[in-house]
């Protein structure tokens, strides 16, 4: 018998049996089924989650070509509807500067008008001034040289300042 046992504890079944045996006490143990059960459910959360984020990824990407799809169309609309502000304040610049050019073309034609009648005002002074010079020269003159002239100037003047008082 002791032989048998010695044979049988040298033999590799008898260890084989006892190992499956002690590994059943330890999965008993640590409850390894539920455990397994556990990380199992966790992977199919995460695989749901992930198949949740990979269709959201998915509409995203659809909704992103469409809007890509759509980029040329709405860049040529912006194209002319800058063209279009462009034209509009073109015209704006162009009016304004018409109708600043016409005030300033007014403004100098005024200035001009004016300048005009002060240098003809001015030529005129100057020009009655030395006739005044002139006339009083030659009438000096004249007096000077005929003294009968005087006597006849004066009486004129009396004359002429009795018609006055009447």
């Amino acid at each position: 018998m002791m032989e048998l046992l010695k044979k049988l504890a040298e033999s590799n079944t008898i260890n084989f049996i006892i190992m499956l045996g002690i590994l059943a006490v330890i999965v008993i143990k640590m409850n390894l089924k539920a455990s397994m059960d556990t990380s199992i459910s966790n992977v199919a959360g995460i695989i749901k989650k992930s198949d949740e984020a990979k269709s959201e990824s998915v509409t995203k990407l659809e909704k992103s070509k469409a809007e890509i799809e759509k980029l040329p169309t709405d860049i040529e609309n912006l194209k002319k509807e800058a063209k279009v502000k462009a034209d509009v304040f073109k015209k704006q610049i162009e009016n304004s500067s018409s109708e600043e050019i016409s005030n300033i073309k007014n403004s100098v034609s005024r200035v001009m008008s004016i300048e005009e009648k002060k240098i003809s005002n001015d030529l005129q002074k100057k020009t009655i001034e030395e006739s005044i010079l002139m006339a009083e020269r030659n009438i000096k003159r004249m007096l000077s040289e005929n003294s009968d002239l005087h006597r006849q100037f004066i009486q004129e003047s009396l004359d002429e300042l009795d018609k006055v008082n009447l």
